[in-house]
């Protein structure tokens, strides 16, 4: 197991600081699934709607991962000299699939499956 130096603790507190300061200027609130406390046989009814909400959202981004992987080309690792085109390559295959895909979810009317989304 290899141990962690206080260069790399500082690296990763670093990065983790700037990935928080960017969510919250985003206004980004990521969230996870709960987890059952100890002796519990069932989580609370707020902490199981949120961890619903969390893999309902979840299977919609997984679904849309899915998609761009269909693309031959994005379906394995890309080499480090076409980094600055990936970009160009994620946008044009999800332009694609924007207009020759059904959609992944129907057009929601209503505010509360908006705001829930």
């Amino acid at each position: 197991m290899p141990l962690i130096t206080a260069s790399v603790l500082r690296y990763i507190t670093g990065a983790s600081m700037c990935l928080f300061q960017l969510t919250h200027e985003l206004e980004i609130h990521a969230q996870m699934p709960s987890f059952m406390p100890r002796g519990s046989k069932q989580l609370p009814a707020d902490l199981a709607n949120s961890s619903r909400l969390v893999t309902k959202v979840r299977l919609v981004v997984e679904a849309a991962n899915a998609r761009i992987k269909r693309c031959k080309y994005l379906d394995h690792i890309l080499p480090t000299n076409q980094v600055p085109y990936i970009d160009d390559y994620i946008e044009s295959v999800c332009s694609l699939c924007n207009k020759f895909i059904s959609p992944l979810s129907a057009n929601c009317e209503s505010s509360e499956d908006v705001l829930c989304a």
